[in-house]
């Protein structure tokens, strides 16, 4: 018998170690699917016998692929593959969904989908709500069109900073939705309530300050020309003081 192991656990290793594209994953997600299904639904090792053979294959596609999973109902699994925020890897994240099989009792979805979060979150001993977070704007000079935020933590203090912010995050991903906290918002900062420096705005009402900032970013340029293929072109050429050339192509049928 141990011989057989050594040969079936060898076949094995070298079938996962061909996982490289993202059919190759899917190809090799349908052999288990049905056992994992049970896994996720019943609650039972998920830890060793879903989760942790996930992740070992999703590496070898991207290490930037993290993943959640659950019950949308009695008999439906959801799987949600995530890039964490980072906006270099949500597009491999659409892909690979985008490439899943159509499978029953199965929902393949593209990064965290917003959620309705009235009832917050809680981690390491703290709630973060909509009741106990608030935001204002800040103007970044030279440049009007960055959307850059401070987001106020009425529980933030100098003991709890990492998880205050950690949890904040968490807290706007889940309520915008990953898509849209990545890349909506420019930059921004999480800080205590003793540090804020403007007006607080309730986070309930970040999505509507959001699609306001988007309509007039959208108003402010939708005169802007686009060019077409009747537009002509010249090239000119001119010296600079310190002797560098200096090149333009101007639209001449703007002009």
């Amino acid at each position: 018998m141990g011989i057989f192991n050594k040969v079936f656990g060898k076949k094995e290793e070298e079938a996962d170690a061909e996982i490289q594209t993202y059919q190759d994953f899917w190809n090799w997600f349908l052999t288990k699917e049905k056992d994992f299904h049970e896994t996720v639904k019943n609650q039972i090792g998920i830890e060793t016998d879903f989760f942790d053979l996930m992740a070992a294959q999703l590496r070898k596609i991207n290490e930037g692929f993290y993943f959640l999973a659950g019950m949308t109902d009695d008999e439906t699994v959801e799987l949600i593959i995530t890039a964490e925020g980072e906006i270099k890897n949500i597009v491999f994240a659409e892909e690979i969904i985008a490439a899943a099989p159509k499978l029953h009792n199965w929902k393949f979805t593209a990064l965290k989908p917003e959620m309705n979060m009235d009832s917050g979150i809680r981690m390491e001993d703290h709630e973060f709500t909509t009741e106990n977070i608030h935001f204002y704007a800040n103007e970044i000079e030279g440049y009007p069109d960055e959307i850059d935020i401070t987001f106020v933590y009425d529980h933030l203090n100098s003991e709890n900073k990492n998880s205050a912010v950690t949890g904040v995050c968490i807290f706007l991903d889940n309520f915008l939705g990953e898509l849209n906290f990545a890349t909506q918002i420019d930059t921004f900062n999480v800080i205590g309530k003793n540090e804020a420096t403007k007006d607080l705005i309730p986070v309930i009402k970040l999505k509507d300050f959001l699609q306001w900032r988007e309509r007039e970013f959208t108003e402010k340029y939708k005169n802007i020309k686009n060019f077409d293929e009747e537009d002509r072109f010249s090239i000119f050429e001119a010296s600079l003081q310190n002797g560098f050339p200096l090149i333009a192509a101007i639209n001449t049928s703007l002009l």
